[in-house]
């Protein structure tokens, strides 16, 4: 999007690997909505764009319906052109072969040209490869994270240590609670609570006898029996 508001019009824009980041898979994800609402309002822009990957059901259905034409490489230099239309009653796509076309090797008289070609291509598979690598690392560690908690002790020992947050109104801990933030079944949070109950938590505190009625706060209690009435055999 930053290249189309900066290219002049009449030129040529190289979209390349479009089926990496503008895929059929991403239906209708953040990046595929701004693409194709792109690639839809920039043709008074007289920017002609070439999509290059290796296949073109790989491609976003929207970027491959607004194909004009597209070339088929047979060999390296070598490929058959298609005109590409699309029914606008039923959507369906036809194409229809027009020619043969060849054409230097790229980058056949550029070896200087080729060569920061492929350190660039090199350069972002690698950072690419680095976050999904990272990604992948975060979800195994996840996954590894709920399968730990799915052992009750474990799971009581998680709770130990923050057990205010599990604390419902009644001053008790709660299965439900423990179920709801960390993910767990409930059977499983009922028996870590069970296991917390031996250990002396979750249980409610009991509470301090309140002075009775008209008595002052600083009052005590005299625990001294009252005698009783004298009895006479």
């Amino acid at each position: 999007m930053d290249h189309i508001q900066e290219l002049p019009e009449g030129c040529v824009a190289m979209y390349d690997e479009p089926g990496a980041t503008f895929s059929h898979r991403d239906y209708m994800t953040k990046l595929n909505r701004m693409m194709s609402f792109t690639i839809q309002t920039f043709g008074n822009r007289l920017i002609s764009t070439v999509w290059c990957l290796p296949m073109l059901p790989l491609m976003d259905l929207v970027g491959r319906n607004l194909l004009n034409y597209s070339v088929w490489m047979r060999d390296r230099g070598y490929g058959w052109v298609y005109k590409h239309n699309v029914n606008v009653h039923t959507g369906k796509p036809y194409k229809k072969l027009i020619m043969t076309l060849r054409f230097k090797k790229p980058f056949q008289d550029r070896p200087q040209e080729l060569v920061e070609y492929e350190r660039m291509k090199r350069e972002f598979q690698d950072v690419n490869y680095e976050a999904m690598r990272g990604s992948m690392k975060n979800e195994e560690d996840d996954m590894a994270s709920r399968m730990r908690m799915q052992d009750p002790n474990v799971l009581a020992d998680t709770i130990e240590k923050t057990p205010d947050e599990f604390v419902n109104d009644k001053g008790v801990i709660d299965a439900g609670l423990i179920s709801a933030f960390l993910g767990v079944p409930y059977q499983k949070a009922w028996i870590a609570k069970k296991i917390l109950a031996k250990r002396g938590l979750g249980q409610p505190q009991p509470t301090q006898p309140s002075p009775s009625a008209g008595s002052s706060p600083g009052a005590t209690q005299d625990d001294t029996p009252t005698p009783g009435p004298k009895r006479y055999d």
